[in-house]
């Protein structure tokens, strides 16, 4: 795992490393251009074929620009710079820069139309940007993307929000290379679709400085693999969880058979559904080692098991809020409440300050961003929120919810955000398009029972569930490719 940056935690670690430890910004900068220039030069073999518009702006951003025509054009390269603001205005660094471009065969350009480029560097804004685009800068852009060449952002591209990922126009690229860390606006929509490509190069940047402040990101840096406690060799089916789950209903049996044999398949050592009648002619001879009751011995249950799950495809009737209620008030089992079991939870206000009050129990949401929207109005009910606002304000409104429900929040979009009970927010960055179907979550609520039927921490066992279901997704889509796969194709993923 590692850290996921905001402007502000990048700026931070950006001077820290010049002032606290002395390396000079300038000494930065050269192995930022650096970094850019090998990207460059690692596609494109033929260099006499290539011209290159390096397009730089007033600040920092625009100096490793400048940087990188120079390095290039040192090279062999044939390199153009356009500058879009007046040399008052620039910063040190980047009148630096520009000064030493004077020994270099670069040409300066004023008018795009006039020459033809194969590669355009984008170093108009840097991580500082916020704000609204002057006509100049927006008619600039608007020009570039629709330019045919291969585009190169660095850091991050031009007008897009770091923090959030919003942005109202912003240069398309097909390669980012940023420096260090990630920044969230790289992972976030809509930035995410703008970076392309977001390749991360170290350029001695002092990894040590966060002893006083930490960024409060992390990412699941590529697929976990199975980093949970080793199975007992001495162990029984009780050994591994004892796992219950009110899931399915006549008119979603397909969750059901879902959820519980993703738990299977995720190490559980028994499951037990609980659902309505219908559902045990679909299930059992699909899943033949289930356990299966009807809904009305439910509360029986709640003592046998080690884990709960109440919500996929359970429907929203007066019997799937009577085991959503038990699940709350009768047991202090880790729970985890999914799908139709949060919007039954959004509709009652006493079980919602009921989950509050309980603070030593684990719990754990998994909304998609619909069902995010209407737990945030229930919660906070003198705010209105619309999904645009909850996709802007992602990560904030997040980590507000968890922390007034004392749970871990498993929000799911694009990317999904975990975070609650102490502990840092954690985005995967895993996943695929291919994934955004009906009853992808069902299979992730199955394997996050298992987890934490297993035994592990409600947080560890997010992340871990999150990543395996990820990793699952992904090699679906390596085998059918992300248009054609189903959600049952991540069940037969060989994942370790």
């Amino acid at each position: 795992m590692n850290y996921i940056l905001t402007a502000a935690e990048a700026k931070y670690c950006d001077n820290y490393t010049i002032t606290e430890v002395g390396i000079p910004s300038l000494v930065l900068m050269e192995r930022a251009a650096l970094s850019c220039v090998e990207e460059i030069e690692k596609r494109f073999d033929c260099k006499e074929k290539q011209h290159v518009l390096c397009v730089a702006g007033r600040g920092n951003n625009g100096a490793d620009a400048l940087a990188v025509a120079r390095i290039l054009a040192e090279r062999g390269w044939k390199t153009s710079v356009y500058l879009t603001e007046q040399d008052k205005r620039r910063t040190e660094e980047n009148r630096c820069q520009k000064s030493l471009l004077s020994r270099y065969p670069v040409s300066f350009v004023t008018n795009l139309e006039e020459t033809e480029y194969t590669i355009i560097v984008d170093g108009i804004f840097g991580i500082g940007f916020a704000g609204e685009l002057s006509e100049e800068i927006s008619q600039l852009l608007l020009f570039l993307n629709t330019y045919q060449a291969y585009k190169l952002a660095i850091d991050i591209p031009s007008g897009v929000n770091t923090d959030d990922g919003s942005c109202v126009l912003g240069f398309q690229a097909d390669c980012t290379v940023t420096f260090e860390y990630l920044k969230r606006g790289l992972l976030l929509y809509p930035g995410a679709e703008l970076a392309g490509q977001v390749i991360v190069k170290s350029i001695g940047l002092y990894r040590d400085c966060w002893t006083n402040v930490r960024p409060g990101i992390l990412s699941i840096e590529g697929h976990p693999d199975y980093v949970m406690p080793k199975r007992r060799k001495d162990g029984n089916k009780g050994s591994f969880g004892k796992c219950l789950l009110a899931v399915g209903s006549d008119a979603y049996p397909g969750a059901a058979l879902m959820s519980a044999k993703a738990c299977y398949r995720s190490g559980a050592g028994m499951v037990k559904v609980c659902s309505e009648a219908g559902v045990k002619s679909i299930l059992v001879p699909a899943v033949p080692e289930v356990l299966f009751t009807l809904r009305e011995a439910f509360q029986a249950d709640l003592s046998w098991c080690d884990v709960i799950l109440v919500g996929p495809g359970l429907g929203k009737t007066e019997s799937a809020h009577e085991l959503l209620e038990a699940a709350i008030r009768k047991s202090d089992r880790p729970l985890i409440i999914d799908a139709d079991g949060i919007n039954l939870l959004a509709e009652d206000r006493r079980l919602l300050e009921k989950l509050s009050y309980m603070q030593d129990r684990a719990v754990v949401l998994t909304p998609h961003i619909m069902e995010l929207v209407r737990l945030l109005d229930a919660v906070f009910p003198e705010e209105r929120h619309s999904v645009s606002q909850v996709k802007k304000d992602f990560i904030c409104v997040c980590d507000k919810l968890a922390k007034k429900l004392h749970i871990v929040l498993v929000a799911k979009d694009a990317r999904t955000y975990i975070c609650g009970e102490g502990n840092p927010g954690c985005l995967n960055v895993w996943g695929n398009s291919g994934m955004a179907v009906a009853g992808s979550g069902d299979l992730l609520a199955g394997i996050l029972t298992a987890y934490m039927g297993y035994g592990l921490s409600a947080y560890r066992a997010c992340i871990l569930a999150v990543g395996t279901h990820a990793k699952a997704g992904d090699l679906a889509a390596e085998k059918y490719g992300e248009a054609h796969m189903l959600p049952t194709d991540l069940l037969e993923a060989p994942l370790s």
